[in-house]
């Protein structure tokens, strides 16, 4: 029989190692158990919470009035199906008059209706009567036939009284007119005014001092002054007299022409042989209407015409 041995420090130590891991064991089980069992997780708060909202009803509506009731003449109520409305009555005292007047310049507003009611009825304005443009188409040939002027101006003295000048003046215009006057025949009052030799023609008419309607030129040598118009056709020469006279002469009257949408209207001012009278005498045309005034200085030093509108007929 063997006697027992004395147990060493290594032995106790192995020994040991066994019991301290069976303590770790146990204790991470407990604490697995008690973090699923004592203490459990608590479920994740919602992201979104929808409230109740509560629509009230709107409250019902009154009921009718009651219907009203009167009383006859012979004491018997009876019953009203509407109420009775008492009128509202200004006493006379309260009631004033007063008399109050205004005025206005309507011609603006004349020149845009008769101009929008063309073809529609009878217009008024600057004697046109059949609302064809009324003052519109006024303003506009007279602003087209004013200002025309035939020249021909001395360039040098050729002597005994007469002057170098250009051989012819010449001037073509359009009348332009709005297209709702295709057809249409307008009538010019002209004023002519200028310094002139006179010339002698053949045939036309003398309409008054100076003018001519119609005829043709004679075969002397004065200078012409032709007016024509080609729709519908008129010429009329504007220093009819006798040719030869040794000296201007001023020309101041009015006269008519007819013209149509797009007649083409000439002025021919023709030296013959690029002489003319001079104006030794330095006249001068009449010059005293504000709204007209003559364009070239004056005396002028040669032969001139100037024509101006002074109204628009139909």
């Amino acid at each position: 029989m063997h006697a027992p041995r004395k147990e060493t420090w290594q032995g106790k130590f192995k020994r040991s190692r066994y019991l301290i891991a069976a303590i770790l064991f146990h204790l991470v089980l407990f604490l697995l158990i008690a973090t699923f069992v004592i203490w459990p997780v608590a479920p994740p708060t919602p992201t979104a919470e929808f409230q109740k909202v509560i629509i009230n009803q709107p409250p019902p509506p009154p009921p009718p009035p009651p219907p009203t009731t009167s009383v006859d003449p012979g004491g018997s109520p009876q019953s009203d199906s509407q109420a009775a409305i008492a009128p509202v009555v200004t006493p006379p005292s309260l009631i004033t008059s007063q008399n109050t007047s205004f005025t206005m310049d309507a011609s603006p507003l004349d020149q845009t209706l008769n101009h929008l009611g063309h073809g529609i009825g009878h217009g008024t304005g600057d004697g046109f009567g059949d609302g064809s443009g009324g003052p519109g188409v006024a303003q506009i040939l007279t602003t087209q036939l004013s200002k025309l002027l035939f020249r021909l101006p001395s360039i040098s003295e050729a002597g005994g009284g007469v002057s170098n000048c250009p051989l012819t003046d010449d001037h073509h215009l359009i009348v332009h007119l709005p297209d709702d006057n295709q057809g249409l025949v307008y009538t010019c009052n002209l004023q002519v005014r200028g310094v002139v030799e006179q010339a002698t023609y053949k045939g036309g008419a003398l309409m008054k001092k100076f003018l001519l309607k119609g005829g043709t030129p004679d075969t002397g040598r004065s200078n012409i002054y032709e007016l024509k118009i080609d729709d519908p056709p008129q010429i009329y020469y504007l220093n009819a007299g006798s040719s030869g006279v040794p000296n201007v002469s001023v020309i101041n009257y009015s006269m008519h022409i007819d013209v149509k949408n797009g007649s083409e209207v000439t002025l021919h001012a023709d030296s013959i042989d690029s002489r003319e009278q001079s104006n030794i005498d330095k006249k001068s045309a009449p010059d005293k209407d504000p709204k007209h005034p003559i364009t070239v200085k004056q005396p002028y030093k040669g032969q001139f015409i100037q024509v101006d509108t002074l109204s628009i007929g139909k």
